[in-house]
């Protein structure tokens, strides 16, 4: 594991989980890499529990982060958004 990548508990992991199809559905502008590891990670969460590795973990809080900030800037990057 990355010596800068804090461990998350199972409440971490469970929220960066549950934005996952959010930001399927929601998400525009976003590259192909991004939405296909999303659809990954949901697909698996279809199957069952997930426990995604440390390296995962640290993707997805940098997909979750920069979707959350760009809907709090207003950018184009949320479907749905007024202006």
């Amino acid at each position: 594991m990355n010596d800068m990548t804090p461990q998350a508990d199972r409440n971490e992991v469970d929220q960066l989980l549950h934005w996952m199809p959010i930001i399927i559905m929601r998400a525009r502008g976003i590259n192909d890499w991004t939405r296909q590891f999303c659809v990954s990670v949901a697909g698996r969460m279809k199957r069952g529990p997930v426990n995604p590795s440390a390296k995962q973990i640290g993707v997805m809080r940098k997909i979750v982060d920069e979707f959350q900030a760009a809907n709090m800037r207003g950018d184009d990057l949320v479907e749905g958004q007024t202006k």
